[in-house]
């Protein structure tokens, strides 16, 4: 075997590998205008790790999907809490059917800038942290 073709075998084992990483382990993320999350702004870079996406907890930055598009926030309640949306009061509840059985069928209170919104734990794409 040549030169040029160690190098292309090569080429294509390293790339291959980078795409399989970068499609089901970790992947870059930047900010959105209207995802404002404290501690990052607008452009901001994150990595999501999706490996390790099992145990949330209160202050954890996740990015989630809605199928359309990925944002970010961060997690102001979770399973169990009581959360006050105006001047009532509400409990997350720990599982959010009784017939999936899913230990992961749950629902968290996620902060986007100044808006609120109740994402399901099937939506989350995984933990986010700062890079630049």
């Amino acid at each position: 075997m040549n030169n040029w073709t160690k190098f292309a075998i090569s080429l294509g084992v390293f790339l291959g590998l980078a795409w399989l990483i970068r499609s089901f382990a970790f992947t870059i993320y930047s900010v959105p205008e209207n995802g404002l999350v404290a501690g990052l702004h607008s452009g901001s870079r994150v990595i999501v790790n999706k490996v390790a996406n099992t145990a949330y907890k209160k202050g954890d930055v996740v990015v989630f999907t809605d199928s359309l598009s990925n944002y970010i926030g961060t997690i102001k309640a979770v399973p169990g809490d009581t959360v006050t949306l105006g001047s009532a009061l509400y409990i997350i509840p720990y599982t959010c059917c009784k017939r999936c059985g899913c230990p992961d069928c749950k629902f968290y209170l996620i902060e986007q800038g100044k808006s609120q919104r109740l994402v399901h734990r099937h939506l989350f794409v995984g933990k986010a942290s700062k890079i630049f």
